[in-house]
């Protein structure tokens, strides 16, 4: 089945949401599953995660702060 995309520029932050809203949120994380699985699926296909095994990533610039992430994440759930 095709989304309706005309939901996905609704206006979502109005409560409670629709019920055609409500269909579309559903319908799109049912299709995101399909999606994942689809690429999973592609990764086992091309021995993708195997590959990784052993890989080691370059060390990262000691000028950029690792745990930046945390401090922006922070200041976000804040605002909320």
């Amino acid at each position: 089945k095709t989304l309706n995309k005309s939901e996905r520029c609704s206006n979502w932050d109005r409560r409670p949401l629709r019920q055609a809203q409500t269909l579309y949120a559903a319908y799109d994380a049912y299709c995101l599953i399909d999606i994942y699985n689809c690429l999973g699926n592609r990764l086992q296909s091309f021995d993708y995660l195997q590959s990784l095994r052993g890989y080691k990533p370059k060390k990262s610039d000691p000028s950029v702060d690792q745990n930046d992430h945390f401090q922006t994440s922070n200041s976000v759930t804040s605002v909320l």
